[in-house]
């Protein structure tokens, strides 16, 4: 996608939810948002580049991606997944602190949605980006 266009955004996570479901990848595990680096480091927050569910074995015949194995710097965020500036801004100043460089995507999971809770204020996401 690689878009901040709410309108558009909401669209392709329409359709991939469609598709997972159509195609029975669904593995219990909620979708979860791949945002770039360089456009968070530019503090476009709500650039998406794909969105992305967990499967338990690599799907035949169907486009996926594989999230790279290493070491990742992870953040939890309590609150709206919306408002991660502040978790964002810590993240990579530990990152830049210990002198890291980056994998090209952050991984931003639900850990706690609008499924469990019906309070935005207890929502739990996890925000992890491969660091080397």
């Amino acid at each position: 996608m690689h878009t901040d266009d709410h309108q558009k955004i909401i669209q392709a996570l329409c359709r991939h939810i469609g598709y997972c479901n159509a195609h029975a990848l669904n593995a219990g595990h909620p979708y979860g948002a791949m945002l770039d680096v360089a456009d968070l480091r530019k503090n476009h927050l709500d650039t998406y580049a794909y969105f992305f569910t967990k499967v338990i074995t690599k799907p035949k015949n169907y486009p996926y991606h594989l999230k790279p194995a290493g070491t990742y710097a992870v953040a939890y965020l309590m609150g709206n997944y919306y408002d991660s500036k502040a978790t964002y801004e810590k993240l990579f100043d530990w990152i830049d602190e210990h002198k890291f460089k980056t994998g090209k995507y952050s991984y931003k999971e639900a850990v706690i949605d609008e499924l469990a809770t019906a309070s935005p204020s207890e929502y739990l996401t996890k925000i992890s980006i491969q660091v080397f």
